[in-house]
């Protein structure tokens, strides 16, 4: 049986959501850009994790930085005008 730490599934998630997301917002159609800021900040909360269970208080900031990107594109493609 596979016994999966926090720090394991934290490790999942960032790489799932976050890479998928990622491929989405490289593509050019607007549908997949949009499904891609959503997948971006779906790996949020194992950013959070990945943080309290390593205790690497140190990269918040990064955290921050990468969350603010994903807002900033889903702010672009969802709510500006002219944006979607």
């Amino acid at each position: 049986m596979i016994e999966l730490t926090l720090l394991d599934i934290s490790g999942i998630g960032i790489s799932i959501f976050g890479v998928a997301g990622f491929l989405c917002v490289l593509r050019e159609e607007k549908k997949y850009q949009k499904l891609g800021t959503i997948l971006g900040l779906c790996s949020n909360p194992f950013w959070w994790l990945m943080v309290i269970t390593t205790q690497q208080w140190m990269t918040i900031p990064v955290h921050l930085l990468y969350t603010y990107g994903w807002l900033n594109k889903a702010y672009v493609l969802w709510l500006k005008k002219g944006g979607g």
